[in-house]
C-alpha cells in the first residue's frame, strides 16, 4: 500500500496530529509545516517537510500514535502521487525547500526571499509566541544597553524591547517627542527611521537569542554522547578493532567540532554587540546586523544537524544502562554517521568572520 493510499485510510485524524503541533513546529530546525505556502496540491498543504535521522528531506503526509509517520522522499513524490496529480510548480518549490540544511525561520526567510515567495503573514518565518517569551531572558542582555544609552539615569519601567516601542506610543505627546529625539540623536538618524531600526534591532537579536537557547538545550545531549564514548573506549570492540574505534571517534569528534564552532561564533557575535554600545550609531548597528544575518543559513544548518543527531542519540540511549556496546557502536557507525558529510558543504559556504573594522579570520 502506498503512502497516498494509507492517507485515505487514516483520514482526517492523521492530519490533526500535525496541526496540533504546528505552533511548536515553527521553532524547530528540522520541521517545516507546508500550510500557507503556495502549493496547489491539497494533500501537501496539510503535510510537513522534515529532516529524517539521515538528514534527508522527507514529506510527512501523516503522523499519529497508531499508524506512525507516513513519509515520502521529495524525489519520490511524483511516483507516489502518480502522473498529473502533482503540478510542476509544487515540484519546483518542494525541490528548492528540500535543498535547505535547516527550516528555522531565519534561514527560511532568506530562501523564500530569493524565491520571491516571502510573505510577512507566513507563520513559518516567525518564531512562535511561546518561544519568543522563553527567549526574553536572552533578549534582556541586548535591550538593556540600548535602554541605558537612550534613557540614561532617567527613571523608567522599561525592561524589554516591547517596552521601548510602548514609550513611543505614549499619549503624552511631549514625552514621545523627547524620547524620539533622544534615540534619533544617539543613533544619528532621522526620527522617521526609528521604527525600522527598532524592528531590525529586535529581529537580529532575537535570532541570536534563538541560537543561544538552542545550543544550551543541546549541551546536555552532547555530554551524554561524550560520556558514552568514554565508556566505549574500555569495551572489547574498541580495544580489539582499530577501524571500529577510529570510525566512532571520528563521528563523535565531528559532532563536537560543529558544536564548538557554533558556540565560538555566538561568543564572537556577543562581543561584537558589546563593542557596539561604545559607539552606538545606525551605521555601526547595520554592520553588526549584516554580520549576524550572513550566518543565519550556516548556523541554522549546523544546529539542525546537531538537533537531529543528538536527539536521536538521547532517545536511543538516555542513560548508560540502555544499549550494549555493540549496539552503541553500530549506531555511531550507521545512524549517527549518515548524512553527517553535509557538514563539509555547510562549512565551505560559511562566510569569514568579519569584525566591525572589516578584517576577517
Amino acid at each position: 500500500m502506498s503512502v497516498i493510499q494509507e492517507l485515505s485510510k487514516t483520514g482526517e485524524a492523521s492530519h490533526s496530529a500535525i496541526a496540533a503541533g504546528a505552533q511548536n513546529d515553527l521553532d524547530l530546525f528540522h520541521v517545516l509545516p507546508l500550510n500557507g505556502l503556495p502549493l496547489e496540491t491539497p494533500t501537501l498543504r496539510q503535510a510537513r517537510m522534515i529532516k529524517s535521522q539521515n538528514l534527508e528531506s522527507m514529506i510527512e503526509i501523516f503522523r499519529d500514535q497508531v499508524t506512525g509517520s507516513g513519509q515520502i522522499a521529495v524525489k519520490d513524490l511524483t511516483k507516489q502521487f502518480g502522473g498529473g496529480m502533482l503540478g510542476d510548480s509544487d515540484i519546483k518549490l518542494l525541490n528548492n525547500l528540500s535543498r535547505l540544511n535547516s527550516y528555522d525561520p531565519f534561514s527560511l526567510r532568506i530562501t523564500l526571499r530569493d524565491l520571491d515567495l516571502l510573505n510577512g503573514d507566513l507563520a513559518q518565518v516567525k518564531l512562535s509566541d511561546e518561544k519568543q517569551r522563553e527567549l526574553e531572558r536572552f533578549m534582556h542582555s541586548f535591550t538593556r544597553p540600548l535602554i541605558q544609552q537612550v534613557f540614561g539615569g532617567e527613571e523608567t519601567d522599561i525592561e524589554k524591547f516591547e517596552d521601548i516601542v510602548r514609550v513611543f506610543k505614549d499619549p503624552d505627546a511631549e514625552k514621545v517627542r523627547r524620547n524620539l529625539g533622544k534615540l534619533a540623536a544617539q543613533l544619528k538618524i532621522e526620527i522617521m527611521d526609528i521604527p525600522k531600526f527598532l524592528e531590525d534591532f529586535s529581529d537580529v537579536f532575537l535570532s541570536l537569542s534563538y541560537y543561544r537557547d538552542s545550543i544550551e538545550l543541546l549541551e546536555p545531549k552532547l555530554a551524554l554522547l561524550n560520556e558514552s564514548l568514554v565508556s566505549l573506549r574500555e569495551s572489547y570492540q574498541f580495544t580489539q578493532d582499530y577501524n571500529v574505534a577510529q570510525a566512532c571517534e571520528d563521528t563523535v569528534d565531528r559532532v563536537n567540532r560543529v558544536f564548538i564552532f557554533v558556540t565560538g561564533r555566538l561568543e564572537s557575535f556577543a562581543q561584537s554587540t558589546e563593542n557596539l554600545w561604545e559607539n552606538m550609531t545606525a551605521e555601526n548597528f547595520e554592520k553588526v546586523r549584516k554580520l549576524i544575518s550572513s550566518y543565519h543559513v550556516s548556523l541554522g544548518g549546523m544546529l539542525c544537524l546537531l538537533s537531529v543527531k543528538l536527539d536521536a542519540w538521547a532517545e536511543s540511549f538516555p542513560d548508560r544502562a540502555i544499549g550494549s556496546p555493540t549496539r552503541r557502536i553500530e549506531f555511531l557507525r550507521s545512524d549517527m554517521r549518515r548524512g553527517i558529510d553535509q557538514l563539509d558543504t555547510i562549512f565551505d559556504e560559511t562566510p569569514a568572520l568579519a569584525n566591525l573594522n572589516g578584517t576577517s579570520h
